[in-house]
């Protein structure tokens, strides 16, 4: 009767494991980034030998042959470590030189001594990384003259992102005015003049919205507290607390 209850509780830690482990790799092989602050590739590798290292910890309390199917899946990850790096070393840089670019400064040339001293203070004793460094210190001064006007023209778009959504303002205002679609030729002819005009604080298309901000804030924490207490926001939010506690549970006896 011991022995047959035993096997049972075996049982059921082992599906519980392998169920936990298996979500927690296939949410973290499904989980999306955004490039480049986020490189998804290098997060996803780092995430997953978190996962191994987990796995290995709990294989010396509880044997389980599902959880060496999942340890030798990962083990073989480990082989592009030193690649990882790397792009870890260098998506580390580029987040390093947003942050420069994002700072206020009060003018283009206190902008430029600051980023061309982080960049020429770059070094590494890998190959890979190095050669990564020379060529941004071969190409940034080609950039560089007109990197940092928007200081000195507040109203042009600092981002890729602001870029988009300034020609959206303007693609939306001349289909108001004309009817018609095609902008780039009215972008061409009145671009400069309308820049201004767009860029001017008592312009804005807000009043065209009626959403309540403070219903959305609401709706939102209501759902974000519902999401809190899901396995996979766990594991999206706080992996290692979430792995620890299930070597805590594979340790536990019967």
């Amino acid at each position: 009767m011991a022995n047959s209850l035993e096997v049972e509780h075996y049982r059921q830690k082992e599906n519980h494991l392998t169920n936990l482990y298996f979500l927690a790799i296939n949410t973290v092989l499904k989980t999306k980034s955004c490039y480049p602050l986020k490189p998804g590739g290098v997060i996803t590798f780092l995430q997953l030998q978190k996962i191994r290292c987990s796995l290995d910890n709990v294989l010396e309390v509880f044997e389980s042959k599902n959880l060496r199917l999942f340890q030798t899946f990962l083990k073989r990850i480990s082989k592009f470590h030193d690649e990882a790096m790397n792009l870890q070393a260098i998506f580390n840089m580029i987040k390093k030189i947003a942050s420069i670019i994002n700072k206020n400064y009060p003018s283009e040339d206190s902008a430029k001594k600051s980023l061309c001293s982080y960049v020429s203070s770059l070094h590494s004793s890998s190959d890979v990384v190095a050669s990564w460094i020379a060529y941004l210190k071969r190409i940034l001064p080609r950039w560089l003259p007109k990197l940092f006007q928007f200081i000195s023209y507040p109203f042009l778009p600092k981002t890729n992102n602001d870029l988009e959504h300034f020609n959206l303002k303007i693609k939306k205002l001349f289909r108001k005015i004309s009817g018609r679609k095609n902008s780039h030729l009215f972008l061409l002819s009145s671009g400069v003049p309308l820049t201004y005009f767009l860029s001017a604080n008592s312009y804005s298309f807000d009043f065209c919205y009626s959403f309540s901000h403070q219903e959305i804030v609401s709706e939102r924490n209501h759902l974000f507290q519902i999401s809190k207490k899901s396995a996979i926001y766990s594991i999206k939010n706080q992996l290692e607390e979430f792995l620890f506690n299930l070597e805590i549970v594979a340790s536990e006896k019967a």
